[in-house]
Protein backbone atom coordinates (compact mmCIF):
# COMPACT_ATOMS: atom_id res chain seq x y z
CA UNK A 1 0.00 0.00 0.00
CA UNK A 2 2.80 2.19 0.90
CA UNK A 3 4.53 1.44 -2.38
CA UNK A 4 0.72 2.01 -4.61
CA UNK A 5 0.12 5.29 -2.66
CA UNK A 6 3.68 6.77 -3.56
CA UNK A 7 3.03 5.41 -7.51
CA UNK A 8 -0.56 7.55 -7.59
CA UNK A 9 0.01 10.44 -5.18
CA UNK A 10 -2.40 9.35 -2.84
CA UNK A 11 -3.04 8.30 1.07
CA UNK A 12 -5.28 5.77 0.85
CA UNK A 13 -5.26 3.18 4.08
CA UNK A 14 -6.90 -0.50 4.77
CA UNK A 15 -9.43 -0.17 7.72
CA UNK A 16 -7.60 -2.71 9.87
CA UNK A 17 -9.04 -2.54 13.35
CA UNK A 18 -12.64 -2.57 11.66
CA UNK A 19 -14.14 -6.22 11.83
CA UNK A 20 -16.84 -5.43 9.04
CA UNK A 21 -13.53 -5.25 7.17
CA UNK A 22 -12.01 -8.94 8.23
CA UNK A 23 -15.57 -10.11 7.59
CA UNK A 24 -15.18 -9.50 4.02
CA UNK A 25 -12.03 -10.66 3.56
CA UNK A 26 -13.30 -14.02 5.13
CA UNK A 27 -16.30 -14.57 3.39
CA UNK A 28 -14.53 -13.62 0.23
CA UNK A 29 -11.60 -16.24 0.81
CA UNK A 30 -14.32 -19.34 1.55
CA UNK A 31 -16.36 -17.98 -1.59
CA UNK A 32 -13.72 -17.75 -3.70
CA UNK A 33 -11.88 -21.28 -2.67
CA UNK A 34 -15.70 -23.12 -2.67
CA UNK A 35 -16.18 -21.53 -6.21
CA UNK A 36 -12.71 -22.60 -7.22
CA UNK A 37 -12.93 -26.00 -6.26
CA UNK A 38 -16.33 -27.22 -6.83
CA UNK A 39 -15.85 -27.77 -10.24
CA UNK A 40 -12.94 -30.10 -9.81
CA UNK A 41 -14.73 -31.71 -7.40
CA UNK A 42 -17.78 -32.41 -9.53
CA UNK A 43 -15.65 -33.49 -11.89
CA UNK A 44 -13.71 -36.11 -10.27
CA UNK A 45 -16.63 -37.25 -8.55
CA UNK A 46 -18.00 -38.28 -11.92
CA UNK A 47 -15.11 -40.93 -11.66
CA UNK A 48 -16.13 -44.88 -10.90
CA UNK A 49 -13.03 -45.48 -7.73
CA UNK A 50 -12.86 -48.87 -9.54
CA UNK A 51 -11.80 -48.05 -13.13
CA UNK A 52 -10.02 -44.67 -12.06
CA UNK A 53 -7.28 -47.65 -9.50
CA UNK A 54 -7.10 -49.56 -13.18
CA UNK A 55 -6.11 -46.45 -15.21
CA UNK A 56 -9.20 -46.53 -17.15
CA UNK A 57 -10.19 -42.99 -17.31
CA UNK A 58 -13.35 -42.25 -19.61
CA UNK A 59 -12.96 -39.56 -22.47
CA UNK A 60 -15.16 -37.08 -22.52
CA UNK A 61 -14.42 -34.19 -25.13
CA UNK A 62 -16.55 -31.91 -24.10
CA UNK A 63 -14.51 -31.58 -20.70
CA UNK A 64 -11.80 -31.05 -22.53
CA UNK A 65 -12.82 -28.29 -24.30
CA UNK A 66 -14.26 -26.56 -21.72
CA UNK A 67 -11.26 -26.71 -19.50
CA UNK A 68 -8.94 -25.77 -22.69
CA UNK A 69 -11.50 -22.66 -22.97
CA UNK A 70 -11.06 -21.95 -19.34
CA UNK A 71 -6.66 -21.72 -20.11
CA UNK A 72 -7.25 -19.65 -23.38
CA UNK A 73 -9.66 -17.02 -20.91
CA UNK A 74 -7.19 -17.59 -18.33
CA UNK A 75 -4.18 -16.25 -20.18
CA UNK A 76 -6.15 -13.82 -22.29
CA UNK A 77 -7.42 -12.02 -18.97
CA UNK A 78 -3.52 -12.18 -17.61
CA UNK A 79 -2.47 -11.12 -21.09
CA UNK A 80 -5.05 -7.75 -20.77
CA UNK A 81 -4.04 -7.07 -17.20
CA UNK A 82 -0.61 -6.83 -18.15
CA UNK A 83 -1.18 -4.46 -20.85
CA UNK A 84 -3.03 -2.35 -18.95
CA UNK A 85 -0.60 -2.42 -15.54
CA UNK A 86 1.92 -1.01 -18.36
CA UNK A 87 -0.32 1.42 -19.95
CA UNK A 88 -1.41 2.98 -16.35
CA UNK A 89 2.12 2.55 -14.98
CA UNK A 90 3.66 4.99 -18.59
CA UNK A 91 0.72 7.10 -17.75
CA UNK A 92 1.74 8.19 -14.17
CA UNK A 93 5.09 8.40 -15.00
CA UNK A 94 3.97 10.70 -18.05
CA UNK A 95 1.79 12.68 -15.45
CA UNK A 96 4.12 12.88 -12.83
CA UNK A 97 7.68 14.40 -15.12
CA UNK A 98 5.90 16.17 -17.89
CA UNK A 99 6.22 19.52 -17.74
CA UNK A 100 3.45 21.83 -17.36
CA UNK A 101 5.00 25.00 -18.66
CA UNK A 102 4.72 26.73 -15.18
CA UNK A 103 5.83 26.11 -11.59
CA UNK A 104 3.17 24.76 -9.54
CA UNK A 105 5.67 24.60 -6.29
CA UNK A 106 5.60 26.48 -3.19
CA UNK A 107 2.55 28.37 -4.89
CA UNK A 108 -0.58 29.39 -2.67
CA UNK A 109 -3.80 30.33 -4.30
CA UNK A 110 -6.47 31.95 -2.52
CA UNK A 111 -10.18 32.88 -3.54
CA UNK A 112 -11.51 35.93 -4.84
CA UNK A 113 -11.92 38.32 -1.96
CA UNK A 114 -14.08 41.74 -3.21
CA UNK A 115 -12.82 43.41 -0.20
CA UNK A 116 -9.42 43.70 -1.49
CA UNK A 117 -10.37 45.07 -4.68
CA UNK A 118 -9.63 48.58 -3.88
CA UNK A 119 -6.83 47.44 -1.02
CA UNK A 120 -5.03 44.91 -3.33
CA UNK A 121 -1.58 47.20 -3.54
CA UNK A 122 -1.30 47.74 0.04
CA UNK A 123 -2.11 44.33 0.77
CA UNK A 124 0.70 43.44 -1.88
CA UNK A 125 3.28 45.54 0.02
CA UNK A 126 2.37 44.16 3.53
CA UNK A 127 3.02 40.28 2.02
CA UNK A 128 6.12 41.06 0.00
CA UNK A 129 7.60 42.65 3.34
CA UNK A 130 7.42 39.20 4.73
CA UNK A 131 11.11 37.63 3.77
CA UNK A 132 9.79 34.34 3.09
CA UNK A 133 7.52 35.88 -0.17
CA UNK A 134 8.69 36.30 -3.13
CA UNK A 135 6.16 37.68 -5.74
CA UNK A 136 2.81 38.27 -5.41
CA UNK A 137 0.10 38.70 -8.32
CA UNK A 138 -3.79 38.64 -8.90
CA UNK A 139 -5.56 36.55 -12.26
CA UNK A 140 -8.77 35.71 -12.68
CA UNK A 141 -8.18 32.22 -13.14
CA UNK A 142 -4.86 30.00 -12.02
CA UNK A 143 -2.54 28.46 -15.24
CA UNK A 144 -4.29 25.08 -13.78
CA UNK A 145 -7.76 25.73 -13.71
CA UNK A 146 -10.14 25.92 -16.57
CA UNK A 147 -10.51 28.99 -19.10
CA UNK A 148 -13.92 29.77 -18.34
CA UNK A 149 -13.77 33.10 -19.41
CA UNK A 150 -13.91 33.83 -23.15
CA UNK A 151 -15.45 36.56 -25.76
CA UNK A 152 -16.08 36.51 -29.73
CA UNK A 153 -14.31 38.08 -32.52
CA UNK A 154 -15.08 40.23 -35.06
CA UNK A 155 -13.68 40.88 -38.57
CA UNK A 156 -13.49 43.17 -41.00
CA UNK A 157 -16.42 42.61 -43.80
CA UNK A 158 -16.48 45.54 -45.91
CA UNK A 159 -17.42 48.87 -44.14
CA UNK A 160 -18.33 46.77 -41.12
CA UNK A 161 -17.57 43.95 -38.48
CA UNK A 162 -19.01 41.03 -38.97
CA UNK A 163 -19.02 38.73 -35.69
CA UNK A 164 -16.59 35.37 -36.38
CA UNK A 165 -16.86 32.10 -34.85
CA UNK A 166 -13.60 32.39 -33.45
CA UNK A 167 -13.98 32.33 -29.13
CA UNK A 168 -11.43 33.67 -27.16
CA UNK A 169 -10.49 32.41 -24.00
CA UNK A 170 -9.03 34.52 -22.22
CA UNK A 171 -6.86 35.12 -18.27
CA UNK A 172 -7.17 38.69 -16.52
CA UNK A 173 -3.61 39.33 -14.75
CA UNK A 174 -1.20 41.96 -13.55
CA UNK A 175 2.49 42.22 -14.53
CA UNK A 176 3.53 40.02 -12.24
CA UNK A 177 1.49 36.78 -13.18
CA UNK A 178 4.07 35.65 -15.80
CA UNK A 179 7.25 35.82 -13.03
CA UNK A 180 5.32 34.48 -10.28
CA UNK A 181 4.45 31.33 -12.04
CA UNK A 182 7.78 30.94 -13.66
CA UNK A 183 5.34 31.19 -17.21
CA UNK A 184 8.33 30.54 -20.51
CA UNK A 185 6.75 33.52 -22.87
CA UNK A 186 7.30 32.20 -26.35
CA UNK A 187 7.34 35.49 -28.28
CA UNK A 188 6.75 39.16 -27.72
CA UNK A 189 7.14 40.74 -23.95
CA UNK A 190 6.28 40.51 -20.63
CA UNK A 191 2.91 43.05 -19.71
CA UNK A 192 4.97 46.30 -18.02
CA UNK A 193 3.08 49.08 -15.94
CA UNK A 194 5.29 51.80 -18.55
CA UNK A 195 2.53 50.99 -20.60
CA UNK A 196 -0.12 52.72 -20.78
CA UNK A 197 -2.43 50.37 -22.47
CA UNK A 198 -1.58 47.63 -20.71
CA UNK A 199 -4.23 46.35 -18.44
Amino acid sequence: MPLFNKLADKSIQLPWSNPVFWLVCIVFTILTGLISGSYPAFYLSGFRPVKVLKGIIPKNGGNISFQKSLVVLQFSISIILIIATLIVSRQMNYIQNKSLGFQKDHIVTMDYNSGLEKSFESFKTELLSQANIRSISWSSRIPSGRLLDSQGAQLNSGNSLSPSKADIKYVEADENFISTYGVKIMAGRNLSRDFGLDT
